[in-house]
């Protein structure tokens, strides 16, 4: 490098100090001197000179001479040429040289030039070596020997140089695609108030990027070898600056030491939020080896800084040996205590401890390695460069413990929200801005191929393993990921592939990313268990983005699109599209509460839905639509979700065309136990959260109660402050309509109001529907049913005692079965012989008690509710031959009935037929029924009454006549309704029909036995029916 410079300035010095000898001296005119300013230069330098141009000068008022359009070349092989055997190695071509000679100096014998200027030269150069001859090679060894011998002085030299200017210099270096074009080369070396202090400038284009510098150069002692410098030097628009203060010698060897300082602004923003700049520091040593092969290089103390970062650095090696730098050096991070790092890269880049080795070779090939400690843990990094090829890094380690980065350093702590929250802030615009921070937070990476493969990545109890990375960077910030893999919970794995552009202001990114769950339960409890595949495919950039892909799971697929602002409706601010197709609609979640539902309702089976759910500016959720099929239910819903606070609200519409619900089968309880099970004294929980306010419209056409059908089942379901309004409830059933309301406040009240009407229903299938199908119903005919009630209460128990209400339950042509009162009042009817008819109503009330039917032309059942008991009160069936009234209570709290019938004859040969009266008592669902033996009592109390009477009357009139014919009868009370009934020719005494008997009068032999009997025995037999 020495040699180079010391070698130009020779070479063009030569040139016009010649020609300014010749023409001041006036022995030669400009064109006549020229084959004199060849041939010194030939002899001088060994370089063939062609001045195309003219020659001017003139000596007042001070020595200036022109020199135009002039061409150098080697004219003897240069040592480059003479060793490799290359083409013409240099050219050079000047268009005009001005040079102003000191006239004063040059009266003194001294040629000193004021300023020398060379306007637009243009230099073509092979190599370092290309300049120089042979000749002008022995002449420099010849002057360096010569200048250690000359004793110091800083005023002894012949020629001297004040000023020096070039202006719009151009440079080629190298060969090929390697060579270097260097233009608008502008330069200034002026000497300062000392005639040893010199100002330098310069500035320069390579590859369209400019840079400049400035210095101070002081020649403390030039016979010494001995300068001083300090200056800057600045690149790429001033984002690049350097700068010296220190003092160059080459006494014995190029040397420098002093300070050196790196500046450089990187076009990504720093991870830590401050600046962007690098910064390096450091006291260098810089010196000759004695072999003069190589030079020593030492950087103490230094420092280096990136945005919040700060590392300190010691370095030591050689440099322009055998290679062009052999280096070793530790970088440790060193941030001050009150730095806080908010980011994996940060965190990263905070805590860097490394050893590393640098070898540049003569080719210009580059050999990185690090033995790299991060986070308490050790990595191999490698950076192996090819001169022109890009690069390949490789990083490889065990354990990334991220988390143990808190134990060294604070951290900038984050609330934890949950993505759905963060969804509902800031809208999926938000996420898309996120991986374009990212982006634009890269730092900035040479270009090259990357492989980075780490055992696992540890933070807190989340891990992943395997890591692996494959990607391509490019100088111009594109990023090609070839692959990037990890496995997370131990079996799952993801991929990403892509492209990432990070150019500045055109960022933009390309990603498939694609993630398979083997067990997603693992990692939420209501995810499937079957194993899951998701697929993404994300397109984007600063200005719109398509964001798009599906879910695979147990053979069925969910589709997911999410379209950009640019399509989004008004008042939107995000919006999905989904489809789905799957063979069973429950491996979506396994949410116990969303199975039993999916079962109960008959839902878990093959769906087809496609759906659109956005986002609106007022950060409510908006569900344009679920439409389609799931099993043999077509569904309809939409709705609106409001997110105030903590607090949501929903508005929900839901249509479907058949719904079929089979309750869930539940264990069949004994008689024994059923009469013992109680009211459950637990708290009622509602599934629904305590701040939830929904408001859900139904309406189902064809709703299907295990076979019974409902049809045009519609209603609205409120909920607010754990409070529930099911209103405007109504539907067709059982061949009539139900309507109905209900309220429970589930706050600290609990109180519970409702109301139920049922019109023109179908009774026989109601009751049967109620005993689900298992045994006949024992009422039909069309019923009228309205209640209504109030309780309060927290648990089922508190609900059920606390009940008060009213209704009444009514309806015609009715018909009771299990009981025929026509065929009791027909057998009580019947007056044969007593026994006879004991007989005969016996068997009819153990039959009729327990089959056939009652036909009731009307029925009128009121009823109150007082704490949990059902009383009734006057509750009447009217038929023609009989009424049927019912008194007693139902009680709801321990689940008994005891009920007071009475049954009440009327119409023809009823007359005098006395009520009779019977129960219905015990458990609900196993009442006792007491017919018979109170049935019995009442007719035979009533049978004797009139027997008694008859007789007694008889007796007496007989007595009366024997004793005193002439006597007046005795008046007897006559019995009610004494009248004979005789029963149809069909009927036997037992209760079946028998043939038809007279009424006999006694025989003459009676009559002598009842002469001999004793009255009372008379009377005994005459009731006795002897």
């Amino acid at each position: 490098m020495k040699r180079l410079i010391i070698g130009t300035f020779l070479l063009f010095f030569s040139v016009v100090s010649i020609a300014a000898v010749l023409l001041l001296s006036g022995a030669i005119s400009g064109e006549r001197i020229k084959p004199y300013i060849v041939d010194g230069v030939r002899q001088y330098a060994g370089y063939q000179l062609q001045v195309n141009g003219a020659i001017n000068y003139q000596l007042l008022p001070a020595p200036h001479i022109q020199v135009y359009d002039i061409q150098l070349q080697p004219e003897t092989p240069s040592i480059a040429q003479t060793e490799e055997k290359t083409d013409q190695p240099l050219f050079v071509a000047v268009e005009q040289i001005d040079l102003y000679i000191s006239l004063i100096d040059l009266l003194k014998g001294k040629i000193v030039v004021d300023r020398l200027k060379l306007n637009q030269p243009v230099i073509r150069m092979q190599d370092s070596k290309s300049w120089e001859t042979q000749i002008l090679s022995d002449r420099l060894s010849k002057s360096a020997k010569s200048e250690s011998k000359a004793p110091s002085s800083k005023e002894g030299s012949l020629y001297q140089v004040r000023n020096i200017e070039i202006k719009g210099g151009d440079l080629k270096y190298g060969q090929g695609s390697a060579m270097q074009h260097i233009t608008d080369i502008n330069f200034k070396l002026a000497q300062n108030l000392l005639p040893t202090h010199f100002d330098t400038t310069l500035s320069f284009s390579l590859n369209k990027e400019p840079y400049s510098a400035n210095a101070k150069l002081d020649i403390q002692d030039l016979a010494a070898k001995i300068i001083g410098v300090d200056g800057q030097f600045s690149a790429v628009n001033k984002q690049a600056k350097s700068s010296v203060a220190g003092i160059m010698s080459w006494a014995d060897g190029l040397s420098y030491q002093g300070e050196l300082s790196l500046d450089y602004v990187l076009p990504k923003q720093g991870s830590t939020g401050s600046d962007n700049r690098l910064s390096y520091k450091s006291m260098v040593s810089l010196a000759q080896e004695v072999d003069a092969k190589s030079y020593a290089l030492k950087a103490q103390n230094s420092q280096i800084s990136y945005g919040g970062y700060k590392y300190e650095v010691d370095l030591e090696g050689q440099v322009l040996g055998k290679a062009l730098a052999q280096l070793s050096f530790e970088v440790v991070s060193n941030l001050d205590a009150n730095v806080r790092l908010k980011d994996s890269v940060a965190r990263i880049l905070g805590n860097i401890d490394a050893k590393n080795k640098l070898t540049i070779s003569r080719d210009k090939d580059i050999n990185f390695t690090s033995d790299l400690k991060l986070l308490d843990a050790a990595y191999a990094l490698s950076y192996v460069q090819e001169y022109q090829k890009p690069p390949r890094v490789n990083l490889s380690g065990k354990r990334l413990d991220l988390s143990s980065l808190y134990k060294k350093r604070e951290v900038v702590a984050r609330d934890s929200v949950s993505l759905f929250d963060v969804y509902l802030e800031k809208g999926q615009d938000h996420f898309h801005d996120i991986v374009m921070g990212y982006i634009k937070d890269l730092p900035a990476m040479p270009a090259g191929s990357w492989h980075v493969q780490l055992g696992e990545i540890v933070q807190a109890q989340r891990k992943i393993t395997d890591f692996k990375l494959d990607a391509q960077t490019k100088a111009s910030g594109v990023v090609r990921i070839d692959g990037l893999s990890a496995t997370y919970l131990d079996s799952n794995q993801f991929k990403v592939s892509g492209l990432v552009d990070a150019t500045d202001k055109s960022e933009s990114y390309d990603l498939n990313l694609a993630l398979s769950i083997n067990d997603p339960q693992a990692i939420a409890t209501y995810l499937p268990t079957s194993k899951t595949g998701v697929y993404l495919d994300l397109l984007g950039d600063n200005g719109n983005y398509n964001w798009d892909g599906h879910i695979d799971v147990d053979g069925g697929r969910l589709s997911v699109k999410a379209l950009h602002k640019e399509q989004l409706p008004k008042d939107y601010v995000s919006l999905l599209t989904l489809d789905f197709d799957l063979k069973k609609f429950s491996v979506l979640s396994k949410l116990p509460a969303f199975q039993d539902a999916l079962r109960d309702f008959n839902l878990n089976g093959a769906a087809q839905l496609e759906a659109r759910i956005g986002l609106l500016k007022d950060k409510s959720v908006q569900l344009d639509y679920m439409r389609g099929k799931v099993n043999k239910t077509t569904l309809d819903i939409n709705g609106k979700t409001r997110f105030i606070g903590q607090k949501s609200e929903y508005s929900v519409q839901v249509k479907a065309d058949e719904l079929h619900y089979t309750p869930p089968l539940k264990q069949a309880a004994t008689k024994k136990t059923a009469m013992m099970t109680e009211w459950s004294h637990k708290d009622v929980k509602l599934p629904v959260a305590s701040d939830l306010v929904a408001a859900v419209d139904f309406s189902i056409d064809r709703f299907y109660l295990n076979k019974d059908k409902i049809e045009a089942l519609t209603g609205k379901l409120a909920i607010a402050n754990m409070n529930l309004t099911l209103s405007d409830l109504s539907a067709k059933a059982f061949s009539g309509v139900f309507t109905g309301r209900s309220t429970y406040k589930a706050n600290d009240a609990r109180n519970l109001d409702f109301a139920v009407s049922m019109q023109n229903v179908n009774s026989a299938a109601l009751v049967e529907t109620i005993n689900a199908h298992k045994k006949p119903s024992f009422i039909e005919g069309v019923l009228q049913f309205d209640v209504t009630g109030q309780s309060a209460g927290r648990s089922s128990s508190a609900l059920v005692y606390g009940l008060n209400g009213s209704g009444k339950l009514s309806g015609n042509s009715i018909t009771l079965n299990g009981i025929d009162l026509a065929k009791i009042g027909h057998t009580m009817r019947i007056d044969t012989k007593l026994e006879q008819n004991l007989r005969a109503l016996d068997d009819v009330m153990n039959s009729a008690m327990k089959k056939g039917h009652t036909v009731f032309d009307k029925v009128d059942l009121p009823y109150k509710i007082v704490s949990g008991v059902v009383k009734i009160d006057k509750g009447l069936f009217e038929s023609a031959d009989f009424d049927l009234l019912v008194n007693g209570t139902i009680a709801l709290t321990n689940k008994t009935v005891d009920l007071r019938n009475t049954i009440t004859f009327k119409g023809a040969g009823s007359e005098g037929m006395p009520a009779v009266s019977f129960t219905v008592k015990g458990p609900l669902n196993a009442p006792a029924k007491d017919f018979a033996s109170q049935i019995v009592q009442e007719f035979l109390k009533n049978k004797i009454s009139r027997k008694l009477n008859n007789a007694l009357n008889t007796v007496l009139q007989d007595l009366l006549k024997t004793e005193s014919p002439k006597a007046a009868p005795v008046a007897v009370p006559a019995a009610d309704n004494d009248n004979q009934i005789t029963p149809p020719e069909s009927e036997d005494v037992t209760g079946g029909w028998a043939e038809p008997t007279e009424q006999t009068q006694p025989s003459k032999d009676q009559d002598k036995v009842l002469e001999i009997l004793d009255p009372a025995q008379l009377l005994l037999r005459q009731i006795l029916g002897q």
